[in-house]
């Protein structure tokens, strides 16, 4: 049985025409079906609703374990973050991104993106200042990047998660149009 505390998160972000819900247990990641092979995923027609059955998902497996609910779900909405002047820049989000120096032999989550970067959550970030490609996945649409290691979070912080921040080289229209819809 599980010791310790345990943060456990849903992320709800677009997927096609629906909406797709993921549980999420920091600092491990993603939950998944029986024995790893496929991370689980909760769709319905609107983000209140895949929500639901994800946060419903975490209560039937509380009560089953016999686990201690420490705390509420608080919703967290993704869309956009402001900085203290008013200026619009990060936006949060769930998107897949695959990645490496010169393979994309690395799989992530995006946390947060703006036009100029994005902060990839990952355990195993490369070295600050190196090159990398990436396969974004944003909501069923594919689309290669490339950017550089800006710098890295390595060592665990509440509320924090450990990654990279990336600077992108030259994004594509497709990407800078994505990150503008998130809303």
């Amino acid at each position: 049985m599980r010791q310790g505390k345990e943060t456990v998160g849903v992320m709800v972000a677009p997927a096609g025409k629906r909406w797709r819900a993921r549980i999420v247990t920091y600092p491990s990641g993603f939950w998944t079906v029986s024995r790893g092979t496929a991370v689980m995923k909760f769709y319905a027609d609107d983000p209140e609703t895949a929500e639901r059955e994800a946060v419903n998902h975490i209560e039937a497996f509380i009560q089953k374990s016999g686990l201690t609910r420490t705390a509420e779900f608080l919703p967290v909405r993704f869309g956009t973050e402001s900085d203290p002047n008013g200026k619009t820049g990060r936006r949060l989000c769930g998107w897949n991104v695959r990645f490496g120096h010169n393979t994309l032999s690395r799989e992530a989550v995006l946390c947060d993106v703006s036009e100029r970067g994005i902060f990839v959550q990952t355990e195993n970030p490369l070295p600050a200042g190196s090159v990398v490609r990436m396969e974004l996945d944003a909501g069923g649409t594919r689309m290669p990047l490339r950017g550089t290691v800006a710098w890295v979070r390595l060592s665990r912080e509440t509320g924090r998660a450990l990654g990279m921040g990336v600077r992108l080289v030259r994004p594509p229209a497709m990407y800078l149009d994505s990150v503008k819809k998130l809303t």
